[in-house]
Parts: structure tokens; C-alpha cells; sequence
């Protein structure tokens, strides 16, 4: 009897144990291709020219992500991550990690790999590159032990690691390509524990799986998708065949404990991730709206069959510029092949796994997008996760067709050529076309801020433009001053290069707004902290600014001074402000501030004078000055009770005091104006 053994003995009977794969009927197969197949499921014969060839692919891969590493642009969200990782304490690590969307691991690792490789872009995604060649790896194995060939698992390799998928995710600065890799380790794991009996099965198979997927999920939140997965698809399997269903019994019999160790581990894992930043983020995702499901604009089958086009146009970049014929043609083919896959015939087999694990992935990122909770067909590093079991479903299916057709031309060598050459033709296509971007984010307008006021001893930002701003010093040391979050600005930055300095003061604003009092309250801190100042205001693309920009400099001289500060150059191109300020001299005849007493709570019987010494900080010694009230920065002295806010100061030796005061509630971010006239 062969390997074939569903076929012999009957759909449902079970096989012989410690057989984890079926392999062709003898007679539709090659002498080497049977002594192949009967290592299904245990180990692979890697000939020395299939091996040459995977090297081939693997330094091809590498050669093309190196060279467009270490030119192409670095995207926004990439710089950001790596602000994040070069924080230099670990109390404001924790703080911008919850402040981010993503798990904390791919921080933590990408920070050791600046500190080892030095502020560069390829230094910036070393942790991508070296996953996307690990998972092109993994890809070449999994493929290998489903289709008992090895020259297949150098073409699904090939497939993976010359995509420009797998390319673009590479060159990320984001946890993508890790949690991929990781999620590849454990899948090939997930194989082996289901593809041997449990007699024979290493403990090294359950501790990979497990570890690699705990690890996952503390990588990136779409690892929960294979999670629920990988716990789903034994009770299909075992829904679908006699044999699983002897496979799994043989293990709950065997080894009850072990496997649910195997499951536990991930799970405790992912129920740590959720009760620590994923719920804080569940409802949060408001970049990716247009990828989730919005009923006040469409049904629901509206948004799936829009959002399931752009999932196949990610994956199969090429058939946008197909005509509906080709795409068709092209869809019809693999989906006809899946379908042969997990047809009854097939089922007992173990290349039915991946697109069963594929299917439920699908499905439980539909009913996210659906939920609000995960985007569905949007940009392809959301989705990039789906990408490889896609392709190692379709190498399955190919080889399954194969099995089952009786053509002259149905030899393995003819299939995997023909293979190759479809992975060439997208290869050639992609790179012909790609260009390289090699210029930073915003560089007009960092060239114009530059040609108006040259390297500034300070510098305002807001929270957006922060980042811009650190793309263009990204390789400059940068060290955190002073910071206090209920303040605005509520940080000041040291970069430094060589003999050159700046102080980057950080705003609390998302975009700064010059008809706004509190933006001139911005700059009268960081004038006050960091001395004369230049604010880099770019306006953030596809939005529009909150206010007519072109009024800009009639607001600059009408409202700066009543803050304290006064104007040394404006510059705006368009939507983009770039406006200089300096602190603004006392009025003639000693006018400046002296704060005698500031009181908050008065009416709810605080201590008179709680907040002297914070606005005293603030405000001694200018001409004007906006303090605005906030609970977090003054406290709450009478809990429960609506408080006010007073203060009163002089202008000058001996002069008449002067009094602000701000009804109850006042400290929601109120702002009490204290000026000093002639």
C-alpha cells in the first residue's frame, strides 16, 4: 500500500500512525517523486540544487531590499516609531507606547537595533528586512512539507520574498514584517503538531508554536486573527474527516495537558495585550475609517463587496490594471483551485489546513471591520498578515490539481517551471516600474523654513508636525529638558550634531491655530523656556487649516503681544505658516508682571494663593501673559465643588494691583490674560 492511503482504505478511515501526509497514487507518480512523498510530514529531501536555488531567491530578496532600504524614504508612522524607541527614559517609553496604537515588543527590538546599527535608514528597518527573509524562509518550508517537493518550496519562496508585498512591508519602519515572520514560525509549527501523531511529536513543536505566537501578539494585533484561527480549524478538520477526527482523539487521549499548555500560553498572552492597550485602542482607530464598516453610508454588503476588492487588489496589484476578463480568468483559476483543495477527495490531506486557517481569518476580519474594530481590505500593511497564507494556499492547490489530473504535461518539473515563470513575469513587472522616493517628508517646506530663518535656537511644533520635524534630525542626538503634560508646551527637546543645538519645544495641539489665544500661549512658553523662537506650522496634507491662513500676520501682530511675545518674520506658503517670535519688551516705564496672588477654588473655600508660585512661573517679568487653567497642572484642592480662578498683579515697583478672575469651572482649560499697559 502507498502513501495514498484515503484513497485505498476509504475517505473516512484514519491513517496509520505517524503518518501525517498522503502522497500520489504510485502509478501517477515518478519513482523519486514516491520515495519524496513518503517524507511528507517528517522531513523534506532539500536536494543540493534546490537549496542553490532558495539561496538564489533568499539573496535576491535581500539584495533588493538593501538597496531600496537604504534609499527610499522613510514613511511618517516609521519615524514616529523610532522617536518612540530612542526614548531616553523609560518612564516616557511607557508613556508614548500607550500613547500608540501598537504592542510594545517591535519598539523595545527596534531601539536595540538603532543603538547597535546607528540612526540610518537601513539601521531603522534592519528588524523588517531580516523577518521578511526569515518568513521567506518559513514560506519555502511550509510549502515544501505541503507539496512534498522542494523546487515547490523555492518557487512559493521566490513568490513571497520578490513580491512587492513583501517588498514594501519590508521596508517598513512598523511591526508588520516581524508579526508576519513570527505568525510563519508559529503556522509551520501548527503543522507539524497537526501533521504527526502525537507519539511522535517533539515538545519542541508545542513550545515553538506557542512562543512564537504569544510573541506575535505582543508584536501586532492582527496575530489574534491566526490565534482564533488556529484554535478554530482542529474542529473544522475534525468536522471533515475521519482522520482528523482519530488525530485529534489520539491527542486529548494522549496528551490533554500538553495541548492545552500549547493554546494556553498565546492565549494568556493575547488576554494580557487586551487588558492593557488593546481595549484602550478598540474604538479608537479613527485612521482607517473608509476600511470599516460605516452604516450611515452604506450596507452591509455594500461594504463588503467594496472593501473584498480592494483585498484582492492588494494581493494582486496587477489585476487593477487587467481588464475584467483577465481578472475573471485569473480569479476563476484560484479559486478553482482552493476549491478542488478542499474537496472531499482532498480533505484528509494536509495541505486542506491552509485555506481552511485562511478562510477563518477572512471571516473574523470581516466581522471586525464590521464590529469597528479592525480594518478590512484597507492598506496593505493591515492586511499583509493575509499575503502568505493566500500564497501557500494557492501552492497548495496547484500542487493538489496536479495530483488529481492525468495530462501529459502534468509533470512536477513542468508545473514548477511553469510556476516560476508566472513568479518572474510579477517580479520583472513590479521593479521595472518601482520608484525610488528618496527625499524626506515635507522637504519644500522644511527648505523654506530653513531659507527664512536658517537653524533657530528654538523651535515650536505641534504634535503632528513634531515628528516632520524630527524626520529631517532624525541622525541628531536628541535628549528630553523639561517636560510637565499639563503645560503647553508640555516638552522641550535638546537635539544636538557636532557644535549645532536646537530646542524643540513639543505643543500639545494636534495642529497649531493662529487665530487661537492659546497658540500665542505656546510660544510665550517656549520663549519663556528656550528663548526666541521659530514655529514650524506645515499643514497636515488632506486636511484643511481651521482658519483663513492668509490673515495670519495681521493676527500675529494683533494677538501676540496680549500674550507676551512679539513677531520677528512670518513667512506663509499657501497653507503652510512659518512665523518667528521673540519675547516682547516691557512697556516703557518698568511695566512688567509681578504676580502677588493666584487662588483656585476660592468659592469652595481652597487655600488662598494654591497656585501663586505655577502662574508666578509662568508670567514674572512679561508685558502680557496668557495662563491657562487646567485641573491636572493647578490640582483640585475641593473635590466635587465647581471652582473658580483669581489672580492679581502689579506692573512695576509700587504699582496698583491689577485682578483676572474666571467663574467656576475655570479649570477645563480657561485662560486669564494678564497685561502690564503703559
Amino acid at each position: 500500500m502507498t502513501n495514498d492511503g484515503v484513497a485505498a482504505r476509504g475517505a473516512d478511515a484514519p491513517p496509520p500512525a505517524g503518518v501525517s501526509e498522503t502522497a500520489p497514487n504510485a502509478a501517477r507518480t515518478r519513482p523519486g517523486e514516491r520515495r519524496t512523498a513518503r517524507r511528507a510530514g517528517r522531513r523534506v529531501a532539500w536536494t543540493t540544487g534546490s537549496r542553490l536555488a532558495l539561496a538564489a531567491v533568499l539573496a535576491a530578496s535581500a539584495g533588493l531590499l538593501l538597496w531600496l532600504g537604504a534609499r527610499q524614504f522613510v514613511s511618517y508612522d516609521g519615524f514616529w516609531h523610532v522617536f518612540i524607541a530612542r526614548q531616553d527614559a523609560w518612564p516616557n517609553f511607557w508613556r508614548e507606547v500607550g500613547d500608540n496604537a501598537h504592542p510594545p515588543l517591535y519598539y523595545l527590538l527596534l531601539g536595540v537595533a538603532i543603538d547597535t546599527l546607528g540612526p540610518s535608514f537601513l539601521g531603522y528597518r534592519a528588524i523588517s528586512i531580516v523577518a521578511t527573509l526569515g518568513s521567506t524562509l518559513l514560506v519555502a518550508r511550509i510549502v515544501a512539507k505541503l507539496t512534498a517537493s522542494p523546487w515547490f518550496g523555492v518557487v512559493g519562496a521566490a513568490a513571497f520574498g520578490l513580491s512587492f508585498n513583501a517588498v514594501e512591508v519590508g521596508l517598513e519602519v512598523r511591526a508588520y514584517a516581524l508579526c508576519v515572520c513570527l505568525v510563519l514560525a508559529a503556522f509551520s509549527a501548527y503543522l507539524d503538531w497537526l501533521g504527526t501523531h502525537p507519539a511522535r511529536l517533539r515538545s519542541a513543536t508545542r513550545v515553538l508554536f506557542a512562543g512564537a505566537l504569544a510573541t506575535a501578539v505582543a508584536t501586532n494585533y492582527s496575530a489574534f486573527f491566526f490565534l482564533a484561527a488556529a484554535l478554530a480549524t482542529p474542529w473544522l478538520l475534525g468536522v471533515s474527516h475521519g482522520r482528523w477526527r482519530h488525530r485529534l482523539f489520539e491527542e486529548v487521549r494522549q496528551h490533554r495537558l500538553a495541548a492545552g499548555l500549547t493554546f494556553a500560553v498565546p492565549l494568556a498572552a493575547a488576554a494580557v495585550s487586551y487588558g492593557l492597550h488593546v481595549r484602550m485602542w478598540a474604538s479608537r482607530l479613527s485612521h482607517v475609517p473608509s476600511f470599516m464598516y460605516d452604516p450611515a453610508h452604506e450596507t452591509v454588503g455594500e461594504f463588503v463587496a467594496h472593501a473584498s476588492r480592494s483585498l484582492v487588489l492588494l494581493a494582486l496589484p496587477a489585476l487593477s490594471r487587467a481588464g475584467n476578463l483577465q481578472a475573471g480568468i485569473a480569479a476563476a483559476l484560484a479559486v478553482g483551485a482552493l476549491a478542488w483543495l478542499v474537496s472531499r477527495r482532498a480533505r484528509g490531506r494536509l495541505a486542506v489546513v491552509p485555506p481552511i486557517v485562511l478562510g477563518v481569518m477572512l471571516a473574523l476580519n470581516l466581522v471586525a471591520a464590521v464590529a469597528g474594530r479592525y480594518p478590512f481590505g484597507g492598506e496593505l500593511r493591515h492586511e499583509i498578515y493575509l499575503f502568505p497564507f493566500a500564497l501557500i494556499a494557492l501552492c497548495a492547490g496547484i500542487d493538489t490539481v496536479r495530483r488529481r489530473v492525468s495530462l501529459p504535461w502534468s509533470d512536477r518539473r513542468a508545473w514548477v517551471g511553469a510556476a516560476a515563470l508566472g513568479v518572474a513575469a510579477s517580479t520583472w513587472t513590479w521593479t521595472s516600474t518601482f520608484r525610488v522616493v528618496p527625499e524626506s517628508l515635507m522637504q519644500a517646506q522644511m527648505d523654506t523654513f530653513r531659507a527664512a530663518f536658517g537653524t533657530p535656537r528654538a523651535v515650536l511644533v505641534d504634535q503632528f508636525n513634531f515628528i516632520m520635524f524630527f524626520d529631517h534630525y532624525h541622525d541628531w542626538d536628541w535628549r528630553l529638558d523639561w517636560q510637565d503634560p499639563g503645560r503647553s508646551p508640555w516638552q522641550i527637546w535638546r537635539a544636538s550634531k557636532g557644535g549645532s543645538h536646537i530646542a524643540v519645544c513639543r505643543s500639545q495641539q494636534w495642529q497649531l491655530d493662529f487665530s487661537k489665544p492659546e497658540t500665542f500661549g505656546d510660544v510665550a512658553g517656549c520663549v519663556r523656556r528656550a528663548g526666541p523662537v521659530a514655529v514650524f506650522r506645515p499643514q497636515q496634507p488632506g486636511l484643511p487649516a481651521t482658519w483663513r491662513v492668509s490673515d495670519t500676520p495681521d493676527l500675529v501682530k494683533r494677538l501676540g503681544p496680549a500674550a507676551g511675545v512679539t513677531s520677528t518674520g512670518a513667512t506663509v506658503h499657501g497653507e503652510d505658516v512659518f512665523v518667528a517670535f521673540e519675547a516682547a519688551a516691557p512697556a516703557p516705564g518698568g511695566h512688567a508682571i509681578s504676580v502677588v496672588e493666584a487662588t483656585y477654588g476660592a468659592n469652595c473655600g481652597a487655600r488662598p494663593g494654591n497656585a501663586t508660585a505655577l502662574v508666578r512661573s509662568d508670567c514674572d517679568g512679561l508685558a502680557s501673559c496668557v495662563f491657562r487653567v487646567e485641573v491636572s497642572d493647578v490640582g483640585d484642592p475641593a473635590p466635587g465643588c465647581s471652582k473658580d480662578f483669581s489672580v492679581a498683579w502689579t506692573c512695576g515697583a509700587g504699582g496698583a494691583q491689577r485682578r483676572a478672575a474666571i467663574g467656576p469651572e475655570a479649570g477645563f482649560g480657561s485662560s486669564a490674560l494678564l497685561a502690564c499697559g503703559p
